[in-house]
């Protein structure tokens, strides 16, 4: 019998992956406040269901916030986390498993309101879910959602949602 795509490799196994992310601020984010990012992860699976992943990126475009006579502009630089996950492979669908990750990571952030530039670097709690799906025995997707719980005060006071899309590749 032919083992299923996702479980064929033995482990400990490697994958990296590559893809798009777009982060909205928690509070009461509009389309006109999306800052996209480029970002890459690198991770280890031990056994079927546990592994680890660290990741990093870099923003490619910002968000604007006019209220009233305040404008307000925020980039997202460079943001990197590392992560414990847990893997779920779905029986029915061999190719197909859930993930859930938990981990803690730093983002730098740049803003400027009205001309004045604050830089800062702020740590966060970090946890999500998602799912993967593997095309062959090496390649897949991967969409998953990541929320931010902003540690020690940010320019994003109430957290950030980031909402991924990536390729997968299992050495």
């Amino acid at each position: 019998m032919a083992q299923p795509a996702a479980a064929s490799s033995a482990y400990p196994s490697v994958y990296w992956s590559l893809g798009d992310s777009y982060l909205t601020p928690g509070y009461n984010g509009g389309i006109d406040e999306i800052t996209g990012r480029i970002g890459a992860r690198m991770g280890q699976n031990w056994g079927v269901n546990w592994g680890v992943e660290g990741e990093i990126g870099g923003g490619v475009s910002l968000y604007n916030r006019n209220v009233g006579p305040r404008s307000t502009y925020t980039t997202e630089p460079v943001a990197g986390a590392g992560y414990l996950v847990a893997y779920l492979p779905v029986s029915p669908m061999p190719n197909l498993e859930f993930l859930a990750r938990v981990g803690y990571g730093a983002s730098s952030t740049h803003q400027s309101v009205n001309g004045y530039n604050y830089d800062r670097v702020t740590n966060s709690a970090n946890f999500g879910v998602g799912a993967q799906y593997w095309l062959t025995s090496n390649d897949g997707v991967r969409a998953d959602y990541t929320r931010r719980d902003y540690i020690g005060g940010s320019a994003l006071p109430d957290g950030a949602d980031v909402w991924s899309l990536s390729y997968v590749r299992k050495f």
